[in-house]
């Protein structure tokens, strides 16, 4: 049973350099890079056993690779943290505690925050959920916009995040918007806009500073947020943040590959219409690279660069786009995360973009 275990972690250690080919193996390397530390722990108790016990140095040394291999995106995360630092320093005037060794095991200090439910559209019966902050005046607020493909997902997703905001003095509103293939390219865009019409006619009632706020989006809806953020002229509107997004429409078709984890050039289709030539404005439209401008808001991107359902170029390709326009952004690229990075609030790459999203946020309002 030991050597079964033994060669088992072996194995699953590789996910974390190795990038994933199937949505099971893409899931494992979520655990495997945020949750390293704990695999690794368990290897090295392994490594003892079987070199004292079995008195097997093969064994002994593969327990002590893959304890290293379990912990590299954790190593890789925190020897880019002092780069983060200066590019926080440099464009927002703030430092953030990006981590916590201890918060690894006990988790960021945080009171879980219950949400209310609104329905912010009747009609379309789309809801939003509220986590009150705790401010003693209005709330600045932070609108989130959920991922899933443009086809699936909902404002569930990842709450821990929103708690932790919630207990900094802000807001949260997570949104619900029309999916494809039912519904296409702009309505979910129009349905988030509506949802923040809504909260700022409702911000008395809710305790919100209509005045400030910021869009964030994960992935599928970091591309709606993105959009919104660079599109929707309001001076309120303070800034956005991109969790591994698609910015680039024509780019993302153009390199999707048929055969990919969740077969990305089908989803586009499904959501923008049509095949990218048959409709080629839709995908400008939809991309964010093509609505930056010098009026850009400040933005924040988070991005893994073992992420196989959206290739880490999007983000590279939208800084680049930011810096000329001199934008202020900072872009993290977690060297061996993957897409869900922040699926772990405790994990090195939950706490850094976890602490990178308040420290934007409070630069901002």
């Amino acid at each position: 049973m030991i050597t079964l275990l033994t060669c088992l972690l072996f194995g699953f250690s590789f996910l974390n350099i190795h990038w994933a080919t199937h949505r099971i193996t893409w899931m494992a390397s979520i655990v495997t890079s945020e949750m390293g530390y704990v695999f690794s722990l368990i290897c090295l108790i392994l490594s003892i056993w079987n070199y004292r016990r079995l008195n097997s140095k093969k064994f002994f040394v593969l327990n002590i690779i893959s304890a290293f291999l379990f912990l590299f995106p954790l190593l890789m995360n925190l020897s880019y943290i002092p780069q983060w630092t200066q590019d926080f320093e440099k464009n927002f005037s703030v430092t953030p505690h990006f981590f916590s060794f201890s918060n690894l095991w006990t988790g960021l200090p945080y009171t879980t925050v219950e949400p209310e439910t609104h329905i912010y559209s009747q009609k379309k019966n789309l809801k939003l959920l509220l986590y009150k902050g705790h401010c003693s005046t209005a709330c600045p607020f932070v609108i989130v916009v959920h991922g899933g493909g443009w086809d699936s997902g909902d404002p569930s997703q990842l709450p821990e995040l929103n708690s932790f905001l919630a207990n900094h003095q802000m807001s949260v509103a997570s949104v619900s918007y029309r999916l494809a293939p039912g519904e296409k390219w702009p309505a979910p865009k129009e349905d988030v806009i509506e949802a923040l019409e809504f909260l700022k006619s409702n911000a008395k009632e809710f305790n919100l500073d209509s005045q400030n706020y910021i869009l964030l989006g994960r992935s599928a809806g970091a591309q709606i947020a993105g959009v919104i953020a660079y599109t929707y002229a309001d001076p309120a509107l303070k800034g956005y943040v991109d969790f591994y997004g698609p910015t680039d429409m024509v780019f993302g078709y153009e390199v999707a590959d048929e055969e990919d984890i969740i077969n990305s050039r089908a989803l586009i289709e499904n959501y923008l219409q049509a095949p990218l030539m048959a409709h080629f404005e839709n995908y400008q439209s939809a991309s964010l690279i093509q609505n930056t401008s010098a009026h850009s808001v400040p933005t924040l991107i988070l991005h893994g660069r073992n992420d196989p359902l959206c290739w880490y170029k999007h983000a590279e390709r939208l800084k680049r786009r930011l810096d000329f326009y001199k934008i202020p952004s900072v872009s993290i690229l977690f060297p061996y995360s993957t897409h869900g990075l922040d699926f772990f609030i405790r994990s090195s790459s939950g706490q850094i973009s976890s602490q990178a999203v308040l420290s934007f946020a409070k630069s901002l309002f």
